[in-house]
């Protein structure tokens, strides 16, 4: 169960072409009427993803992104998989920026 931007419960089984439309068309919807894909904002409690439809020819599922993780990119077929991923992500971002860090203090030291 996971928490739609406009405070309602949404479940994994909820998509855009069933009978959870009330859920989903409270979620932040951007650029439908220009011919980009829809987004919706959804949350578990400790992230927050926007997720935006891929179309079908492209194998569908959702492109998955953060607000709060600006780097994170990432796709799923399912909510489930975005929260999954999402985690995943952020993990491989925290590792390859403290390698950074690392690497930065070690050429400051050198030139010092």
């Amino acid at each position: 169960m996971y928490m739609a931007a406009g405070g309602e419960e949404v479940t994994s089984e909820a998509t855009q072409d069933d009978t959870h439309f009330g859920v989903w068309s409270s979620f932040h919807e951007r650029g439908m009427f220009r011919g980009m894909p829809k987004s919706y904002t959804v949350s578990d409690g400790e992230l927050v993803l926007i997720l935006e439809a891929l179309p079908e020819q492209d194998g569908g599922g959702y492109g998955v992104t953060s607000p709060l993780e600006p780097q994170l990119v990432t796709e799923a077929k399912t909510i489930e998989e975005a929260f999954a991923m999402a985690r995943d992500a952020i993990q491989a971002l925290r590792e390859s920026r403290q390698r950074y860090a690392r690497r930065i203090a070690e050429i400051a030291a050198a030139e010092s």
